[in-house]
């Protein structure tokens, strides 16, 4: 329904032509005025719940904690353990070999 509103609306902006307006005359400039209307409140509906749907999601985010700082601090965490790994695997094998 959104895409036909909105196809219609961008359809309706192009100019009209003589034939158009011949059979359709008032009726079809009131059906071009609607059809306007309904693109433009559905584009304005989409954007409201794209919106919605945006704060939603980053609520959620925040809520699991999922923030720059959270994972920063996670990213911390892992090159920690990473450079333990590697540390011991060096003690390992220095020790084999001697």
């Amino acid at each position: 329904m959104i895409g036909l509103a909105i196809g219609a609306g961008i359809a309706s902006a192009f100019p009209s032509t003589k034939v158009e307006m011949d059979v359709m005359g008032e009726t079809g400039a009131a059906v071009k005025e609607k059809i306007q209307q309904l693109a433009t409140d559905a584009t304005e509906f989409a954007t409201e719940r794209a919106k919605q749907v945006f704060d939603a999601v980053k609520d959620e985010a925040t809520t699991q904690e999922l923030t720059p700082a959270a994972a920063k601090e996670t990213l911390k965490d892992v090159a920690e353990k990473v450079k333990n790994v590697a540390s011991s695997s060096r003690d390992s094998i220095k020790d084999r070999l001697s």
